[in-house]
């Protein structure tokens, strides 16, 4: 970004409250101007890294709690939220906070992209019933692109793709990840 003389950001999306989700935003937020700060609310107190991400984006700009259906333009993106936590009670371990990811579509210049954060199984199908119920095609979550969600590891729906019917997927991994 600063390569590119970028200094202002118009949105900064949190899918959910995991270090290998926040952790880069405290840079982001510390480096550049964030208009809008996009996250589902749900915090995980007594973490230290965790804690600096909250005072780090507490001086930021408008702080939106996303609800489903929410639509953000910038420069001919348009953002819509599809699903944005709430649903699953968080445990001991913070594991079902993935399943409380923000899940987002983007569409640009006629592509649409899918983000999914974490999602495991139970929030793949919270959106395949929220989008498709019964149907076997399902226009809403039709995307060119899917971020698959998280990380492409093996706790997913698998038919969740055939809803998407993506013609690129995409899978955030990095060496030796053992967060949630």
């Amino acid at each position: 970004l600063r390569g590119r003389n970028i200094q202002t950001l118009d949105f900064v999306v949190l899918t959910h409250p995991h270090l290998d989700h926040y952790g880069g935003l405290i840079e982001v937020f510390r480096q550049f101007t964030v208009r809008e700060f996009l996250w589902t609310g749900e915090t995980r107190k007594g973490l230290v890294t965790f804690d600096d991400f909250m005072d780090a984006k507490a001086n930021e700009g408008t702080q939106t709690v996303a609800t489903p259906g929410l639509k953000l333009e910038s420069n001919g993106a348009t953002v819509e939220i599809l699903l944005a936590g709430g649903n699953h009670p968080n445990n001991d371990d913070g594991r079902n906070i993935n399943n409380d990811s923000l899940s987002m579509m983007l569409t640009y210049k006629g592509v649409k992209a899918l983000f999914t954060g974490d999602l495991e199984v139970d929030g793949e199908f919270d959106l395949v019933d929220r989008y498709c119920g019964q149907r076997s095609t399902c226009s809403k979550l039709d995307a060119d692109i899917l971020k698959m969600p998280h990380h492409g590891s093996n706790d997913l729906f698998t038919p969740f793709v055939s809803f998407v019917k993506p013609a690129i997927v995409l899978v955030s991994a990095g060496f030796n990840n053992r967060e949630h």
